[in-house]
């Protein structure tokens, strides 16, 4: 527009004569290639000086390339200078007057060549978007180049600029200072944009806030080139320091761990070519990486490989994985080892490598751990045989020690199958698993199924590691199918856990846990007990010696955190006991202070003081667990109470409970404190 601006003033100042003193000149429209002027106003004026001024107006001007026109655009230049082979005007005052850029202010100098058609402007401290603009513009025919430097510029007024004027969608709101130099030339059209500069306090959002950062220091080198229908991009960044969150990874950008980033691509449509990709995170992981991908209403992986050398563990977790593993398994962990990685994905098949060296994971709060992990991940969708082994030399879960095992599986595309049969040692057992299918790997709605067997795991071992008292027995099971399901995490075992102790067994039927790598686990199950040893199962104990056979039940059971909050158990002597019935003086005082409100029957007084040893018909405790309360019952009623022990023969001696509601934690007390034993209630 500016070669035709100074057009017109040459022929008014070629064409004033003496007697003119000011010349002006309203203009209804004027185009070119690329624009068009609307209004367009023209004052010359001081034409009998040796400074005449010019001011212009430009009501509304239009763009090809910006989808909404500018407004109110004016110039005063306070001097033009003509001379045989230029025109010029130094310190003009610039105005625009727009709905949305404001009413920005600046300087402009400009010249025109005649000869060689060469027009150059130089616009100084325009003020818009808080900030300020300076551009130097040459234009020779269509011919044009412009460098723009802009100074603390808010980045969100600019994007909001872009969103009226430049038809491109942005998959971020951003917001932030930027400081930046801006290169571009065409010829009309751009050819290429050369742009570096740094921003301060950006930060950035998408829609759903899955993809967030905020407080980002960065500089960068960038080169955006045009060929045909091709955009070739050049981009080098050094971030300093920020925080970054693309769901479900949280990443914190120290000063002291900058980042720095050199990529090439380009696009042709929904076409990209990564070329380079090269990442580094100072002291904490680095990568390479190239690709093809489809960005059309479908994203699509053509190609792309990913490298990532040998690599320590624990600062990566730190920065890039600890939030995943926050989010997903609800833990805090700690690490050490090194691993790297390597992705080759193609047009028809995928390889995925990690290689895992002396790997320790710990959960903060001794939950669980795992040490001496060393193996190799191999995750494809070929044909070919790609194996995954993991190794490790002994861990924990919970008050269970693990011992060294080997998993050797195959896992391709979204699920996993076994290769051979797993063993894993636990305490003096192990548990083995011979099928095991996982499908959508990887997913929120990962599903975890697998069949095995319970080992034989001593009750002594098990029972001391828990903090309990030595019990004599094995347990021991056949799996028909353990389920987890990340999506909630639960794990369901069907079928039933059979434990061998004390001459009998105890049957687990229907056990769930829902969260047990968590701050809340919850274990909820239905036991059988068939046909304990009384004399075994009291020998291990101080409760006082038992003869006969004991059978009972535990049903709805409800842990919280590993302990009861609800349960429904009934123990007592089975119909068909084949055992002789004796019962201890020192168990008829355990069994007598039970419930806090038991008491030796009135005729067996003075048998419980010369006698060690009674007979009985039967025996029987139940309690109906609910809101901290213990609901008792015994082998059956009697009068205000109920029996705990019926006796028989002679001496008689009977234990009868009267207080049918006993707090529970209580009760629990007096069951771990057997030892201490007070005398009986005698009423």
């Amino acid at each position: 527009m500016m070669q035709w601006f100074i057009l017109i003033i040459l022929a008014f100042l070629a064409q004033s004569s003496n007697a003119v003193e000011a010349i002006k000149l309203n203009i209804g429209s004027m185009s070119a290639e690329g624009w068009k002027a609307s209004k367009l106003d023209i004052t010359l004026a001081k034409l009998q000086t040796s400074k005449p001024t010019l001011k212009a107006n430009v009501k509304q001007f239009d763009v090809d390339s910006l989808k909404k026109p500018l407004y109110n655009i004016q110039v005063n230049c306070p001097q033009v200078k003509s001379t045989i082979k230029a025109v010029s005007c130094t310190n003009s005052q610039l105005n625009i007057q727009d709905k949305y850029l404001g009413k920005p202010k600046g300087k402009l100098d400009f010249s025109y060549y005649p000869d060689t058609q060469i027009f150059k402007a130089l616009l100084k401290q325009l003020k818009i978007a808080n900030g300020s603009v300076n551009m130097d513009f040459q234009t020779k025919l269509t011919d044009w180049k412009t460098t723009i430097k802009t100074q603390k510029v808010s980045i969100a007024k600019l994007i909001n600029y872009k969103k009226r004027y430049i038809d491109v969608p942005l998959p971020y709101e951003l917001d932030g200072k930027g400081d930046f130099t801006i290169k571009t030339s065409g010829k009309p059209m751009p050819q290429s944009i050369q742009t570096s500069g740094q921003v301060k306090q950006l930060s950035f959002y998408n829609p759903d806030s899955t993809q967030v950062g905020e407080n980002i220091s960065a500089k960068f080198d960038s080169n955006l080139n045009f060929q045909g229908k091709t955009t070739n991009i050049d981009l080098n960044a050094y971030i300093q320091q920020g925080e970054v969150f693309f769901d479900p990874i949280y990443a914190p950008i120290e000063k002291a761990k900058p980042i720095t980033v050199d990529m090439q691509m380009s696009y042709t449509g929904t076409q990209y070519k990564l070329k380079k990709l090269k990442y580094q995170h100072k002291n904490v992981v680095k990568f390479d990486a190239s690709g093809q991908f489809n960005l059309g209403k479908t994203f699509k992986i053509n190609q792309f490989k990913f490298d990532m050398p040998t690599t320590p563990l624990p600062a990566l977790y730190k920065t890039y994985l600890e939030s995943w593993a926050s989010a997903t398994l609800q833990r805090d962990l700690t690490t050490t080892g090194t691993v790297d990685a390597h992705l080759d994905w193609g047009k028809r098949d995928i390889l995925f490598k990690s290689e895992l060296s002396g790997i320790n994971i710990e959960d903060k709060e001794k939950l669980f751990g795992w040490q001496g992990i060393d193996g190799f991940i191999q995750w494809h969708n070929r044909k070919k045989d790609y194996s995954t082994v993991l190794r490790w030399k002994k861990g924990y879960f919970s008050k269970l020690t693990l011992g060294k095992s080997q998993l050797y599986m195959d896992v391709s595309g979204q699920s996993v199958k076994l290769k051979a049969p797993f063993r894993q040692p636990i305490l003096d057992g192990a548990l083995f698993i011979d099928t095991l299918k996982v499908r959508n790997v990887g997913q929120k709605d990962m599903f975890v199924e697998l069949g095995g067997s319970l080992k034989p795991i001593s009750l002594g071992t098990l029972t001391t590691a828990f903090g309990a008292p030595a019990l004599n027995g094995q347990i021991a099971g056949v799996i028909p199918k353990i389920t987890y399901n990340l999506s909630n995490r639960h794990i369901d075992i069907g079928g039933a856990i059979l434990i061998k102790a004390f001459d009998g067994d105890i049957v687990i039927h229907k056990l769930h846990m829902e969260q047990p790598i968590s701050r809340l686990p919850v274990l909820t199950a239905d036991i059988d007990i068939k046909k304990l040893n009384l004399k075994t199962l009291t020998n291990i104990t101080e409760f006082g010696e038992m003869q006969g056979e004991l059978s009972g039940h535990i049903k709805s059971l409800r842990m919280l955190k590993w302990q009861p909050v609800a349960f429904d158990v009934y123990v007592g002597t089975p119909k068909d006991n084949k055992l002789p019935r004796r019962i201890s003086q020192k168990a008829v005082q355990n069994l007598s202070n039970l419930g806090n409100g038991s008491a030796v029957g009135m005729l067996s007084q003075g048998a419980l003081s010369f006698f060690e040893n009674f007979s009985y018909q039967t025996i029987g405790w139940g309690c109906k667990l609910q809101d901290s309360v213990c609901e008792m019952r015994g082998a059956e009623e009697t009068g205000k109470g109920y029996y705990i022990v019926k006796g028989g023969g002679l001496p008689r001696i009977d234990v009868i409970g009267y207080n049918q509601k006993v707090n529970w934690r209580d009760l629990f007390n007096r069951l771990k404190n057997i030892s201490n034993i007070q005398a009986p209630v005698i009423r």
